[in-house]
């Protein structure tokens, strides 16, 4: 996978993930909506074959990279600990 930073501001993230599964994508904005300081967060794509998804992620205090990095570490837990139930069955 491989990303590039389009935008960077106080309050504001726009990236672009090439590489990336459009499901994980779609998790990770779902992860962040229920926030409270995230005033925006989406995803982009103009063609599925032709463009790679840009994230857009606009937060109130928290800096965006801090809020994703919060959220993607969150969502490694909760991959690790399903991982280790599949594993005890």
């Amino acid at each position: 996978m491989k990303i590039t930073i389009l935008k960077e501001e106080k309050n504001l993230l726009e990236i672009e993930l090439e590489g990336i599964d459009i499901s994980l994508l779609e998790q990770l904005v779902d992860e962040m909506q229920s926030n409270a300081d995230v005033e925006f967060v989406a995803y982009k794509r103009v063609h599925p074959l032709v463009s790679n998804p840009v994230l857009i992620l606009k937060t109130k205090k928290k800096s965006p990279r801090e809020h994703l990095s919060k959220v993607l570490d969150e969502m490694l837990k909760t991959w690790d600990d399903l991982l280790k139930e599949m594993s005890n069955l």
